[in-house]
């Protein structure tokens, strides 16, 4: 059976830089690419220099503007935001928008419109910070309470912090005054203690 290795080899062995100049010989690896400038002279590239070229091009692209929205490995949807929370920020708490800074978050504080979940640690207040505002996130929980699998969440009536719980209404329809409390859905078990985070598919209202 022809593998691609000795269909490379062929190339090599045939192609010619032009002008008369001698055949190219074999790639300088597994993979290789045989390439052409716009003078029609030909020359291998290898996949870890197609690479750093790709990456070079892409970086141009964007050379000078900073990244603000982000996928963590945990995959949550980042964005960067200014901590405005009064305080060095920490992971996993719950955040509403800031009513007094533009593009800011705050520690979430009535139990409602929470629109993100802290994802750094250390941040100092003012300085930039990434947020999660979709998918998966480490979520701090109030102090004491424990979290189950497949149960519902809400803002905790601590600052910043959430809680899990079953639906409040059930089967049934949500009340409002709960429906906007909504943080989104456990994915794992966790026992109480302090200063615990559980993940959750975050949703808001």
């Amino acid at each position: 059976m022809t593998q691609l290795s000795d269909v490379a080899r062929t190339l090599a062995l045939t192609a010619t830089a032009g002008n008369g100049d001698p055949p190219l010989g074999y790639p300088p690896e597994a993979g290789s690419f045989l390439t052409s400038s716009l003078a029609g002279v030909r020359s291998w590239l290898s996949w870890t220099g197609l690479k750093a070229n790709l990456k070079s091009y892409f970086d141009s692209l964007y050379l000078g503007i900073p990244a603000r929205v982000a996928l963590s490995p945990e995959g949550g949807v980042l964005v960067k935001l200014t901590n405005r929370t009064g305080a060095t920020s920490v992971k996993g708490s719950v955040l509403s928008l800031s009513t007094a800074y533009d593009s800011a978050v705050t520690l979430q504080i009535e139990e409602f419109d929470a629109a993100g979940i802290m994802y750094d640690s250390g941040v100092a207040d003012g300085a930039e910070c990434w947020v999660v505002v979709s998918g998966v996130a480490d979520v701090l929980l109030k102090e004491g309470t424990a979290a189950t699998r497949g149960s519902w969440s809400r803002c905790a009536d601590t600052d910043g912090r959430a809680v899990v719980t079953t639906p409040p209404s059930g089967l049934g329809t949500v009340a409002l005054s709960d429906h906007f409390k909504e943080v989104g859905h456990c994915l794992e078990t966790k026992a109480a203690g302090t200063n615990v985070l559980a993940k959750l598919v975050i949703h808001f209202n």
